[in-house]
């Protein structure tokens, strides 16, 4: 009887770990632009990052979503743009492509909290970039 009720134990004790281990990534598809229009609400957690990183006045949220960690090639849709992420915040390599053209292949580390932005495509006059956060 000891002995099941240490298995109990043991098992809820790792499934608690398993849990905290387990995370999220928001991922935000942003134009960037030139014009003297408001920056949106909805990066207002990123936006002095934004301003300081990239040469551009205004900064559009597009398009959101968010990937459970670790990822298991999970592919999102952004306003014509898949994402696919796979592995761990650590070790997540991260594919862009926009149709069939494979636009950027990569591999990152990232820290809970500390956004990473990546892209710089075009779009017109406008760049789009995306924004990746561990939760």
């Amino acid at each position: 009887m000891k002995f099941a009720f240490l298995g109990i134990m043991l098992a809820s004790l790792f499934m608690s770990v398993q849990v905290v281990e387990a995370g999220g990534l928001s991922v935000r598809l942003v134009e960037a632009s030139n014009s003297d229009s408001a920056s949106s609400a909805g990066l207002s957690d990123v936006i002095e990052i934004l301003k300081k990183s990239l040469a551009f006045k205004s900064y559009s949220l597009k398009a959101s979503s968010s990937v459970s960690l670790p990822a298991a090639k999970k592919a999102v849709s952004l306003d014509g743009y898949s994402v696919t992420c796979n592995g761990d915040q650590s070790k997540l390599e991260i594919v862009v492509r926009r149709g069939s053209k494979v636009l950027l292949n990569t591999k990152v580390s990232l820290k809970k909290g500390k956004p990473l932005v990546l892209g710089g495509f075009p779009r017109g006059a406008n760049k789009l970039v995306l924004i990746f956060v561990a939760k």
